[in-house]
């Protein structure tokens, strides 16, 4: 007979809000069992399982920020390339703030190609491109090509 890898569960908890303590659970009365009429439990062949928790919280603070300013600012990424970054239009000078780093970027907005705007460092280098319809697509440093991203949530003006 051959032997079963141990069972693994998986708990995925996530959340947006802080996190509050839940009340203990007490079983019902009804449910309570004494020692001498418990069921007999006989062994998994396999093993015990083993509980494995992954917990995802967002980091982005839920602001209550009104319309025209949650179209100038806001917090953008992509999961799939792992990439995140804050971009502010609020004030005259757009600026951008990847996840992590302590630098802001100044950008200067530049017409791109059709209904496209170019928000540029210094001439040459584009480091993000943002389109009519809502599309933003950011030019990352030793990538090949624009990383697009989504807006997923309010964010501090920089």
């Amino acid at each position: 007979m051959a032997r079963r890898a141990p069972a693994v569960i998986a708990i995925l908890v996530g959340c947006s809000a802080p996190h509050e303590p839940a009340a203990p659970h007490e079983p019902p009365a009804a449910q309570e069992r004494t020692p001498e009429r418990a069921p007999v439990r006989t062994p998994d062949p396999a093993g015990p399982a083993t509980p494995v928790a992954i917990v995802c919280c967002a980091a982005t603070p839920a602001l209550d920020q009104p319309p025209d300013i949650k179209l100038r600012l806001g917090h953008y990424s992509n999961p799939r390339r792992g990439i995140g970054l804050v971009f502010d239009r609020t004030t005259a000078q757009a600026k951008l703030r990847f996840d992590g780093a302590a630098e802001v970027l100044k950008l200067d907005r530049q017409h791109g190609a059709g209904t496209r705007i170019d928000y540029i460092r210094r001439v040459g280098q584009v480091v993000l491109q943002q389109w009519d319809d809502g599309r933003i697509v950011v030019f990352v440093p030793g990538a090949d090509d624009g990383i697009d991203v989504r807006r997923d949530g309010d964010a501090d003006p920089l």
